[in-house]
């Protein structure tokens, strides 16, 4: 099998406060052995036949209140839904955030395994995909940073050639100091925009977490059918 890109993302849903209070508390995914497994034990017919996981992993996710997982194989995502892995577009939470953790790779080297020099870059490149997600002209704003960043040190490089009192030095000494204070304003803003995003989350975090606790009892009630059967 050729080498593949799976990634693991979280789909946070939109869901209303009587779904909320059917939220039976943390659950585990991974995939691994070609199987999707869920809080530990293995979801026969889970995979479509479609979809060929084998070699393939994840490493052991946690989620809980208004999140379910989905993977992201060959360019397409799939959702847990029903125990069964369904195509996102075609599934009830079509259209919904989705927050992407990280590219995987071969099943020896699933998030738990990879050493950090390898694990960092997947993380920057998810919550990349992640802010162009939740907002588009941030995600611009970053790539247009990268690109300046970019531009300052091949900047630098060429002054760095050059004599130390040839005017064509100072010149571009200049442009690298003109530049380089419009990459700190950018990222200035960026920061900005980054926090304010994040407090947009933060408050529908705290938001579900009242609905969770106004429907404490609905939601003790329910995990206790689930664990008894009655």
């Amino acid at each position: 099998m050729s080498l593949r890109r799976l990634a693991l993302v979280l789909l946070t849903l939109a869901v209303s406060t009587a779904a909320r209070a059917q939220d039976e508390g943390s659950h585990t995914f991974q995939v691994v052995g070609g199987e999707v497994h869920l809080d530990g034990r293995a979801l026969p017919g889970a995979v479509p036949p479609s979809l060929d996981l084998a070699g393939l992993a994840t490493g052991v996710l946690e989620f809980s209140g208004p999140v379910a997982p989905v993977l992201r194989v060959d360019g397409r995502a799939y959702v847990l839904e029903n125990e069964k892995l369904v195509p996102l577009d075609e599934s009830s939470k079509a259209g919904q955030g989705v927050y992407i953790l990280g590219d995987l790779g071969p099943e020896s080297q699933s998030l738990d395994n990879l050493p950090q020099d390898q694990l960092t870059p997947i993380v920057e490149a998810a919550y990349m995909r992640n802010v162009e997600e939740a907002d588009g002209s941030l995600y611009s704003k970053m790539r247009t940073e990268r690109t300046m960043e970019a531009e300052a040190l091949g900047l630098t490089r060429r002054l760095l050639r050059l004599p130390d009192a040839s005017d064509e030095r100072e010149r571009l000494r200049g442009d690298l100091r003109t530049l380089l204070s419009d990459v700190l304003a950018l990222k200035h803003e960026i920061r900005r925009e980054e926090l304010d995003l994040a407090q947009d989350r933060l408050d529908a975090a705290r938001q579900h977490l009242r609905e969770r606790e106004e429907n404490h009892e609905a939601i003790v009630t329910l995990r206790l059918r689930e664990l008894t059967g009655k």
